[in-house]
């Protein structure tokens, strides 16, 4: 029996026995014992198995490939909103140095006319305590703009390289 692809295969078989004259003899008698006709039907259990192997097999990488394409686009996600942070906090901390150094020239000013006693002291205290928050302000958008560059290396895997800094390192 051949098997085409471990398909189940449908035989028939077919047996005849004696000679043309016992058949002829055996006809007129009525006697048709001498063949024998039969069908044999071969399911080979392997290929259920084998077949579910494949389609277990075929969908596990079907969802290895969607989890793949699912990274992907998180990490190009990530990579996108870092470096729109960086822009973004780029721009923050060019307003906030202005905005420091035009505190600063107020506070410069608002002294000069203290010196010659045009304002007091509170309007002085006024514009010190105006340019410390320009300052604290400005600060933290400087470290809102590498921690935006910290997490762009880190979308892109650069960090560590960066660095010359290696795994294996630590395995020791």
């Amino acid at each position: 029996i051949l098997y085409q692809d471990d398909n189940p295969f449908l035989g028939v078989i077919g047996k005849e026995e004696g000679t043309a004259t016992d058949s002829m003899r055996d006809a007129f008698k009525l006697l048709y014992d001498n063949w024998t006709i039969g069908l044999t039907l071969s399911i080979p259990l392997s290929s259920f198995t084998s077949r579910a192997d494949y389609v277990r097999a075929k969908m596990e990488l079907e969802k290895s490939q969607l989890e793949l394409e699912n990274i992907e686009k998180h990490i190009f996600l990530d990579v996108k909103n870092a470096v729109r942070d960086i822009e973004t906090n780029a721009k923050r901390v060019q307003a906030y140095r202005l905005a420091r150094e035009l505190a600063k020239e107020r506070l410069e000013a608002e002294v000069k006319k203290l010196n010659v006693g045009l304002t007091t002291n509170y309007f002085v205290l006024q514009y010190q305590e105006g340019l410390e928050r320009e300052r604290s302000l400005e600060l933290k958008s400087l470290i809102d703009y590498n921690l935006a560059w910290a997490r762009l290396e880190k979308a892109v895997g650069s960090s560590l390289e960066k660095r010359n800094i290696k795994i294996s390192q630590f395995n020791k």
